[in-house]
């Protein structure tokens, strides 16, 4: 008993010494103390008629994006396909990290880069930039992206996981983000996607020296086996990843369970 006060007072004591902090939650715990701190933070609570407004494809203007952004960008992408035999197949993986590079070369100047404009990309000139890269058609399926991949444009079953808001800049000014998905989680696929969305936003707040951070998972018990249906990682994977990333920078993760004997007995278990 007592997990929930625990947490909060933690949380509260991390907010106070000015660390980052970001939760991810499946319980409605920390709405509060995002109300008792208006000015550091942002209670986002999605739901899938609403936009998670945040853009994982977003680089400035001018400036090319790393190695392991173009990785994560690959990997939604990937997601988005919902192909199991392209889950790990590295020519696939491959060809639509070249694609992607390609994409932000041409478009350097452009500040608003999102995956609307990737799937246009794609949609005007996929075709002769894969032969031009040199990628064979069974490398990439420019057809089965664009028939599977309009369902995250407007119109589509998920187009509000893509469409951008105001909340990609108020994230960018908070210390405290709270990201409230009580509301999705029985649909697997959805939270598996926007975890991997909210990667991003671990990326940019909490994997910096420069800055003390805290990585929160509540209700973890319940969603640890949450996994999409077409070959992805589950939340434990993801979990155990961020584990292992985070403790190379200035920050920590935290999991809020009732009792480590709900954690699978696995390899991602003994990771963390």
């Amino acid at each position: 008993g007592g997990k929930s006060v625990l947490s909060l007072n933690i949380v509260q004591q991390y907010i106070e010494q000015g660390y980052k902090v970001v939760v991810v939650e499946f319980g409605q715990s920390f709405k509060q103390l995002t109300q008792l701190y208006p000015d550091v933070s942002l209670h986002v609570d999605y739901n899938k008629d609403t936009p998670l407004g945040i853009n994982p494809f977003f680089v400035p203007s001018g400036e090319m994006p790393n190695d392991e952004k173009i990785i994560l960008l690959a990997n939604f992408i990937v997601k988005f396909m919902r192909n199991k035999q392209i889950k790990g197949d590295a020519k696939h993986e491959v060809s639509i990290k070249e694609l992607l590079k390609y994409f932000y070369i041409s478009r350097k100047t452009d500040d608003k880069r999102t995956f609307k404009s990737f799937y246009q990309f794609i949609e005007s000139e996929g075709q002769s930039v894969c032969e031009k890269l040199n990628i064979p058609p069974e490398y990439f399926n420019a057809k089965e992206f664009l028939h599977v991949c309009k369902d995250f444009l407007e119109g589509g079953s998920y187009e509000n996981i893509t469409k951008t808001s105001d909340i990609t800049s108020k994230i960018g000014e908070k210390d405290f983000i709270v990201f409230e998905l009580t509301r999705i989680k029985n649909d697997k696929f959805l939270v598996s996607v926007v975890v991997s969305i909210i990667l991003d936003v671990i990326d940019k707040k909490l994997l910096d020296r420069s800055n003390k951070g805290l990585l929160l998972f509540d209700e973890y018990a319940e969603v640890q086996t949450v996994k999409d249906d077409f070959g992805g990682d589950d939340m434990h994977a993801t979990v155990a990843f961020c584990y292992q990333k985070i403790r190379k920078e200035n920050g920590s993760v935290m999991t809020v369970l009732q009792s480590p004997d709900q954690l699978r007995d696995d390899e991602y278990s003994k990771g963390i």
